[in-house]
């Protein structure tokens, strides 16, 4: 913290470069492509710029995108966490008075279309997490990932038991239909070797819970996806799990006459029920 004439106190302050856009060629396989998106950011002694326009100790954040293409260029499509560690290394160098630098990144597999030996047209994989690297100017390197997916448990969901009072109207259910929104993010407590692997067993083991067991609350079924998250990722030190209930409306057709053949449901916006949890490996 510093202050300015007693009156105006800088608490927090940091910069760098977003939307750092990159397709790079990967030559081993050609003609596959990669493709990153990056967000770099910085903190650090950096009080002087922002207090007297002393602009000596960062870099301009253009030679954070120059240092991510030479990077790109020299390393080509490796895994975003080791593309991440070695951009914050490098830029980090230079400019001593970082204490911390940020690298989110998010990566796309760009493929043939088709395998025919002669298939030039490359199509765009789908992206299933992002990648964030923390540095610290130590060298302490910390590795977290995240992912957001839409979940639809069309059975095997219950709620029943809770507590009622005067404003409770809602009716116990045993066999519902589950859907919303699952934001997840997941922290290493070391590096994995191959990053990229264990972020998609993380992220299988999530969705892979929810549809084999079923579930008596929302809360027990985030509880028990971070367990087994963390079963099966020996790397993992904690995963963070938020879900954004979509209320699931049943559409009846007895009311005009029609026997029920497809179950159909109607997914409402509003109001939306939040469940949150963090579950952390104890030893």
């Amino acid at each position: 913290m510093t202050f300015v004439d007693n009156r105006a106190l800088l608490t927090s302050h940091g910069y760098g470069k977003s939307a750092i856009s990159l397709l790079v060629s990967d030559v081993s396989r050609r003609p596959q492509m990669c493709e990153f998106d990056i967000e770099v950011s910085f903190t650090g002694d950096f009080e002087d710029v922002y207090l007297e326009g002393d602009n000596s100790a960062i870099l301009p954040s253009d030679s954070i995108y120059h240092h991510a293409t030479l990077l790109a260029n020299e390393r080509g499509p490796v895994a975003p966490a080791d593309f991440g560690e070695a951009l914050l290394g490098r830029i980090m160098a230079s400019m001593p008075a970082a204490t911390l630098g940020i690298a989110s990144l998010r990566s796309w597999s760009w493929k043939p279309q088709t395998a025919a030996p002669d298939s030039m047209t490359l199509v765009r994989q789908a992206s299933t997490t992002a990648t964030l690297v923390e540095r610290e100017s130590s060298g302490v390197t910390r590795f977290a990932a995240s992912c957001e997916e839409f979940l639809i448990h069309p059975q095997g969901s219950s709620f029943a038991g809770f507590a009622r009072d005067s404003a409770t109207v809602q009716q116990e259910v045993t066999d519902r239909l589950l859907a919303g929104q699952l934001f997840a993010v997941w922290h290493y407590a070391s590096k994995p070797d191959d990053c990229n692997q264990a972020n998609e067993t993380t992220r299988s083991s999530l969705i892979r819970t929810v549809s084999k067991r079923p579930s008596r609350s929302v809360q027990e079924t985030l509880f028990r996806m971070g367990e087994a998250a963390l079963g099966k990722v020996k790397e993992l030190s904690e995963v963070e799990l938020r879900f954004r209930a979509a209320p699931a409306v049943r559409c009846t057709p007895l009311a005009f006459g029609a026997s029920e053949k497809h179950p159909t449901w109607s997914l409402t916006q509003n109001p939306i029920g939040t469940s949150r949890a963090t579950i952390s490996r104890t030893g």
